[in-house]
Formats: C-alpha cells, structure tokens, sequence
C-alpha cells in the first residue's frame, strides 16, 4: 500500500472544495476531482475510501482550520466582552478571507452527509464546546440574552456571514482591521 502525502491530501480537499463551489455537493465526480488534481483516480481512493468520506474529510478539515484561527481568542485572558467581540470579529474576518468555506458550509449541513453523521455531529460540539463556554459565561453575567445557545450561534453566524456576503459583493478592495 502506498503511503500518503500530506500535502497532495490537501491539494485534494482544496480542489473538491473549489469544484463543490463550482458545481455544488452533487455535483462533484471523483474522476473529475482527480483529472483536476492531475493525479489518477486510484490515488484519491488511497486517500478517501470515497466520496462521503472525502466530503466529510473536507468539513473537519476546514473547521479545525476555523477553530485553530479563533480559539486563542477564546482561551485568551480577556474581559468576556472584548472576548465576544473578538471572537465575532474573527469569524467576519475568516468568512471575507474564506467565502467557499461559507458556500460549502451552507450545503454541507443542509446535506445527509451531516444529518446522518452523528461523529461529525459529536466532533463539531466538542470543538466549539470553549465557544458555547464563552457564551454560557455571557449568559450568566447578563451580557447575552438567556436563549437556547445553539439559536443564539445560528443567529449570530448567519448575521455574519451575511455581512461578509455583502461586503464581497459590494467591494472589491475591503480592508478589515482589527482593534
């Protein structure tokens, strides 16, 4: 059995991400993805056993990437709300630099291939669990609104992701600064 390249499993999930954009979840074909890739369709079976596994590979691919860019601002020793702002800030900033993580997240969890995958589910949980933490602790101190916490999350991402939309559609040369 050959042994795999870290590198080409990245440059794998990052053409399937470009073609999911492109063409949407149903859309991609493993042997399209690997004339994209330039590399033979056996390879991405070395890989991915398939296109679940691949698809699946590519979400927790990208939220650890997510979650390693925001979680030091969490486990900061910041005020709770410089945290929130922090944190909401980042979350803008990584959806203007990412938008096809935006676009793939949005038919990712609309799909089976998250309904049905309760790991995903548990993974997902366990690595924003310091996020739900943060806003527990903003709960308690008044700064937040006692709501269910996932609510509280969907509203507030999709707020931001829906400014971070605009922003890419309505300016081609933004600049985001942070404080």
């Amino acid at each position: 059995m050959r042994s795999k390249d870290e590198n080409k499993e990245k440059l794998i999930l990052s053409k399937a991400l470009d073609m999911i954009v492109e063409q949407g979840l149903s859309g991609l074909k493993m042997s399209n993805l690997a004339k994209e890739v330039g590399i033979a369709i056996g390879t991405i079976y070395i890989y991915f056993k398939d296109k679940e596994e691949l698809i699946n590979a590519l979400y927790v691919f990208l939220l650890n990437q997510e979650a390693s860019q925001t979680l030091p601002i969490v486990e900061a020793s910041l005020p709770l709300q410089e945290k929130l702002e922090k944190i909401c800030f980042q979350y803008l900033k990584h959806s203007l630099a990412y938008p096809a993580n935006a676009i793939f997240y949005e038919q990712y969890i609309r799909s089976p291939y998250y309904s049905n995958n309760q790991n995903i589910q548990a993974l997902e949980e366990a690595l924003f669990q310091p996020f739900f933490q943060v806003i527990q602790q903003g709960q308690q101190q008044g700064l937040i609104k006692p709501l269910d916490i996932e609510l509280l999350i969907s509203m507030v991402c999709g707020s931001l992701e829906a400014l971070a939309k605009h922003f890419i559609q309505h300016s081609n040369n933004l600049i985001v600064t942070g404080k």
